[in-house]
């Protein structure tokens, strides 16, 4: 390799690297749920809002492709099986959804918008495990009430490396979210400084989405398992894995809550 090779070579890792550092990957999260939020109904070669028959036909597109996707699997179902059991043409699905894949892609940001409203990563250190719990509580609900499509994406992602693609985005996006948190938690001294905030933020991460397909899907039974009992897990898990430390009003606020049921337990026990 030539000296001008080397420098070639030199300036374009540069500029790759400092393409990763500028990079956020949450704004995958932000692009899935500007399409969700902004669908439309394609037409004679033209894109038009969604009025109110045409929102009542695309949900009913999503709602039955969803559940046949469920029942037969994803390569055993096609646009054409969805149309027929939702009562419209092909032609009519092709006007929602570009493919199949499109239609599991406006699943998952449906879902990763609800995520965002329930503010599933957002997190601040300063509300100690109360503010943890919350974040994780959102996470935890919404899983757990879109079970089904969950359930989906374990299997499609294993089939469709497109899909699988947009799985690792989006879970890109929650992960950089969670890091941020982190990094501001260790500068304030709430969080042990020692830790890497991003591997930190993939490892608690990819637990967590583990452990939910595990207990809900992997070891499923008729009854549903008991969400507080996770919700209480994960936040001793993910408090002591990153030696959270509770914030001097948090500590007071906990106190006052203590001592709040004592008082309460004392009068009804006087009564």
């Amino acid at each position: 390799m030539t000296s001008g090779d080397a420098k070639r070579s030199a300036e374009s890792r540069d500029a790759s690297n400092a393409t990763m550092l500028n990079y956020d990957p949450s704004l995958e999260i932000d692009s899935a749920v500007d399409y969700v939020r902004t669908a439309v109904r394609r037409h004679g070669g033209l894109d038009s809002p969604l009025g109110p028959k045409a929102s009542r036909t695309r949900r009913r597109l999503l709602d039955v492709g969803l559940e046949l996707l469920n029942t037969n699997g994803y390569s055993n179902t096609s646009p054409a099986q969805i149309a027929e059991a939702a009562g419209v043409s092909e032609a009519t699905f092709y006007q929602y959804f570009s493919d199949l894949k499109g239609l599991v892609v406006t699943l998952a940001g449906e879902s990763t918008v609800e995520m965002l409203e329930k503010h599933v990563d957002v997190w601040d250190p300063t509300t100690g495990r109360i503010g943890l719990r919350r974040a994780l509580a959102a996470f935890v609900n919404v899983y757990l009430d879109h079970l089904d499509f969950f359930r989906l994406w374990d299997q499609v992602v294993q089939i469709d490396s497109r899909l699988a693609d947009v799985k690792k985005k989006f879970m890109a996006g929650h992960r950089h979210r969670i890091e941020k948190t982190l990094r501001k938690g260790a500068e304030m001294g709430l969080v042990r400084p020692d830790l890497d905030p991003a591997d930190m933020a993939r490892a608690l991460t990819l637990m967590t989405v583990s452990y939910l397909s595990d207990v809900a899907i992997v070891d499923r039974s008729e009854i549903e398992p008991d969400r507080d009992e996770i919700i209480d897990f994960l936040t001793s898990f993910w408090a002591e894995s990153i030696g959270q430390i509770e914030s001097s009003s948090i500590r007071r606020e906990i106190k006052w809550i203590e001592q709040s049921a004592r008082d309460t337990s004392s009068i009804e026990a006087d009564s």
